[in-house]
């Protein structure tokens, strides 16, 4: 029996605050004056990098996890500001520089222990020959763990410097805690930050390539996780409330992605992903970048769960609504799905898809540490497949719904193909209310005016609107444009535009492969899918004055 199910949202209103990251504040002030602090760089213990690897191979082996390890973590404990070179402004301001060298490192990225800056004060990080700088960090970004995590610096020598003006000299706060000496070779060098563009497998499938159709919302919610030496994934999950009216900014990741910090200094990069006219769809060809800044820094721990290996965690600052975000509908009934899919970052790369188009399956495992962990199984993807790096990523039911997050697996590239391995994720479902302590569940954050909702729609901030995620329903103004009417006893269905008349049609399969075209006038055209074989198609109508895309869910 063939069938289409799509479902409307729900519409509301809901406020946000915004509060900045890093400021575009220009060059380093060092770098427009013309005296310089002769430095000595604080030299780091080699690392064996061969070990490194080794040890990351095993686990890779051994479908251990699916975070990604590029980098080594020495754990110092050094007051910039006292160990540091001060040199004067010339209008009553103070610039302290440290320098950092980690031996033959490919990269470097720092945590600060203890990171509190007076107003007006602020913080870059820059390599030796000042061609890559990350800041302007200011008093923006304190928070009440005191702690900063940066983003990666390529080479091995990186300078620390920390500005301050006339009248807040000395009422800053900054101690080093963690150098990251990175020994994987992330070789894309792009918009002043390090990437691992293009070193995923050639199996896996851009974001936006056609399989990524009416995935938009989702794609949308989904982070890249710099934690110390590691890269994970996941994603922002929804908590509405009629009594609060507003949203906090829960993100959902793997527990086994803890490297011990709690992800107070991770940094979470939103909207990392290759435009649609660049993509690579399971080709040899390489993704086209995308923006590197849209970024938050630090997080606090509210829940994890070992049986479900997930970690609730509320962002030190809301994500920018206007770089396009959305919060994450989720299922947490634990009851079966049809089929599932995935967005993530596999081996720190741009944002991927990955698809299955048949049912998950339940199984219980020992896990990192905990016995009879609860499992979703995916048996081998269709479409793409995850990669170190993709744990802590989302996984949606047929409705677009978070069902669980990524553990660990087999599932990797042969080539353009995937190896047809196994992956499995977290169940929210158990995380949802299992264990009664708050720190033990989801249910305490995630509803906290207790109202027994299991099924939550996504939260698009600038639209003020939850909307529906079922089979690729976007917004209600489309909903209008174009409706879908499933006949399911002979797998006709039929495609109507109440407001206007379509010029044509064109259903491609997850791949983008066409298999069904045509133009025609009417306002109205039935199509018979019964002889589509299962699974998910792309459904694109152009109308007299926009393009609508929606999906098609054949079962």
């Amino acid at each position: 029996m063939n069938k289409t199910v799509f479902i409307l949202g729900l519409i509301t209103s809901f406020t946000f605050n915004t509060k900045a990251q890093t400021k575009n504040l220009g060059n380093p002030p060092s770098w427009s004056i013309s005296a310089n602090a002769v430095l000595n760089f604080e030299v780091m213990p080699e690392v064996n990098v061969q070990e490194q690897l080794d040890i990351d191979a095993l686990n890779k082996a051994n479908g251990f996890n699916k975070m990604f390890r590029f980098g080594y973590e020495h754990h110092v404990q050094t007051n910039v500001l006292s160990e540091g070179v001060a040199i004067s402004d010339g209008l009553g301001g103070r610039i302290t520089q440290y320098g950092v060298k980690c031996p033959e490192a490919l990269s470097v990225n720092l945590i600060f222990d203890q990171f509190e800056l007076a107003q007006g004060a602020e913080l870059f990080v820059y390599n030796e020959e000042k061609t890559q700088y990350i800041g302007a960090h200011t008093s923006e970004n304190n928070n009440a763990a005191k702690v900063l995590g940066t983003d990666l610096i390529k080479g091995d020598k990186i300078i620390i410097e920390l500005y301050e003006p006339a009248g807040v000299v000395g009422q800053s706060s900054l101690v080093l805690g963690t150098v990251v000496h990175g020994y994987i070779d992330l070789p894309e060098l792009v918009e002043h930050t390090l990437k691992g563009l293009n070193d995923s497998g050639n199996c896996n499938v851009d974001v936006n390539c056609p399989a990524g159709a009416g995935w938009e919302n989702q794609r949308n919610s989904v982070a890249m996780l710099v934690s110390g030496g590691g890269f994970c994934s996941g994603s922002l999950v929804n908590c509405v409330t009629n009594t609060i009216g507003n949203i906090t900014p829960y993100f959902l990741t793997a527990n086994h992605c803890n490297n011990g910090s709690d992800f107070v200094s991770t940094v979470f990069r939103f909207r990392w992903e290759s435009p649609e006219n660049g993509t690579s769809c399971a080709t040899t060809a390489n993704s086209s970048n995308g923006p590197t800044n849209l970024n938050v820094n630090g997080s606090t721990l509210r829940a994890d769960n070992g049986n479900a290996d997930f970690v609730l965690l509320e962002l030190n600052s809301e994500p920018n609504p206007a770089w396009g975000i959305f919060y994450n509908g989720y299922n947490m009934t634990d009851d079966p799905v049809v089929q599932a899919s995935g967005i993530h970052h596999p081996s720190g790369d741009i944002k991927k898809i990955a698809i299955e188009y048949q049912a998950p399956t339940k199984q219980t495992s020992n896990f990192n540490g905990t016995a009879n962990a609860d499992f979703w199984r995916i048996a081998d993807w269709d479409v793409g497949v995850t990669e170190p790096g993709s744990s802590g990523s989302p996984l949606y039911d047929e409705y677009r719904r978070t069902i669980g997050v990524l553990s660990a697996g087999a599932a990797a590239c042969n080539g353009t193909n995937d190896n047809n391995q196994y992956d499995i994720y977290g169940r929210l479902g158990i995380a949802w209310d299992e264990k009664s302590a708050p720190s033990d569940q989801l249910k305490y954050w995630l509803d906290p005016d207790g109202t027994g909702n299991e099924i939550v729609h996504g939260f698009d901030p600038v639209l003020g609107e939850v909307v529906g995620s079922y089979a690729g329903i976007t917004t209600e103004k489309e909903s209008e444009l174009l409706s879908v009417y499933p006949n399911p006893t002979d797998g006709l269905f039929t495609l109507k535009l109440s407001n206007t008349s379509q010029k044509s049609i064109n259903i491609t399969n997850a791949l983008g492969q066409f298999v069904y075209a045509t133009t025609t006038e009417k306002s109205e055209l039935i199509i018979d899918a019964s002889e589509f074989p299962t699974g998910v198609y792309v459904v694109s109508v152009q109308t007299e004055n926009k393009r609508i895309t929606k999906r098609l869910i054949v079962k």
